[in-house]
C-alpha cells in the first residue's frame, strides 16, 4: 500500500460514484472509510467549479438542511463505524446508496442479534429504502427482485414492491461493506456489496 501497487485493476464504469473501504491489519487496528460527493448523479446534478466539487444535497435533504445552522456543515448520512466487543474492535463497517439505513441495520442486527460472519449478513435478503407517495405520504416497501417468496411478502400487510436489478442504484438499495477479525484467533472475514463492484482481499 506505501509503494501505491494496486490490489485488483478495475474496469472504469460510469457514472463514477461513492466508495467505501474497511481495512485490518494483523495486530486487529482497524479503520473504516467512506468517500463521497453526497449527490444523486455525478455529473449530472453535481459540478465542479475551480476544481471544487459542489454536489446536490439540497434537491433531496432539505429537511437536514432546514435544521443546520448557516455556516454549519451538513451532517454526512453515510453509516461509517468500528463495532466493539468487550472493549477490543471486531468489526469496521462503512455504508452508502440511498437505502444506507436500512442496509447496516440489517447487516449489524445479523451480526450481534443472530451470530452470522459479515458474509453471512450481506447474502441475506434485504429490503430497500421504502418509496414514499409525495401526496399522500404513504410507504410502499421495496425489495430486490426474486429474493424474497411473494407469501412472505403478502404476509408482512403491507404494500410492496419487487425492484429490478437495473433500477436498484436508485431504487433504494443500500450497500454495506465490512471486515472482522477473531479478538482470540486472528482469523478474519470480509464482505463486500454483492450487487456492485467490490473486493474482500488480504494478504
Amino acid at each position: 500500500m506505501e509503494l501505491g501497487a494496486k490490489v485488483a485493476n478495475f474496469k472504469r464504469t460510469a457514472p463514477k460514484h461513492s466508495d467505501d473501504v474497511v481495512a485490518i491489519d494483523a495486530e486487529g487496528n482497524i479503520a473504516a472509510i467512506t468517500q463521497s460527493i453526497n449527490c444523486v448523479f455525478w455529473g449530472r446534478t453535481a459540478i465542479v467549479i475551480d476544481g471544487i466539487s459542489v454536489g446536490d444535497p439540497a434537491s433531496f435533504q432539505q429537511a437536514q438542511i432546514a435544521e443546520v445552522k448557516p455556516g454549519d456543515r451538513l451532517p454526512a448520512p453515510t453509516e461509517t463505524g468500528i463495532l466493539f466487543k468487550d472493549g477490543k474492535p471486531v468489526i469496521g463497517f462503512a455504508s452508502m446508496g440511498a437505502g444506507l439505513h436500512q442496509r447496516t441495520f440489517q447487516c449489524l442486527l445479523n451480526v450481534m442479534r443472530y451470530g452470522m460472519s459479515v458474509d453471512q449478513a450481506l447474502d441475506t435478503p434485504d429490503f430497500y429504502l421504502p418509496e414514499t407517495d409525495p401526496k399522500t405520504g404513504q410507504l410502499t416497501l421495496t425489495v430486490p427482485q426474486g429474493v424474497f417468496d411473494k407469501a412472505v411478502l403478502d404476509g408482512t400487510g403491507l404494500v410492496w414492491r419487487e425492484v429490478p436489478a437495473d433500477e436498484a442504484r436508485l431504487g433504494g438499495q443500500g450497500e454495506w461493506v465490512a471486515i472482522s477479525r477473531d479478538p482470540a484467533s486472528g482469523t478474519l472475514r470480509a464482505a463486500s456489496p454483492n450487487r456492485v463492484n467490490g473486493d474482500a482481499v488480504a494478504f
